[in-house]
């Protein structure tokens, strides 16, 4: 899972490849996304630690921070 520092590092690469900035509401949107993804990653690892299987990654831990 990617950390918040490189998901900044791939938008700044990708703003580079595509010639422009992110507007306002693009950079808003990335965010959402980014923590959309961690959450629903940290609700599968609770439904697992919590039925007692393993629960790979870090969601958790990163959606908390």
């Amino acid at each position: 899972m990617p950390t918040p520092e490189e998901i900044r590092e791939l938008v700044a690469d990708y703003e580079a490849a595509r010639g422009t900035p992110l507007s306002p509401a693009q950079r808003v949107a990335a965010k959402a996304a980014y923590v959309f993804c961690t959450a629903s990653g940290a609700r599968y690892e609770h439904v697992l630690a919590v039925t007692g299987q393993p629960a790979p990654g870090r969601f958790r831990e990163r959606l908390a921070s």
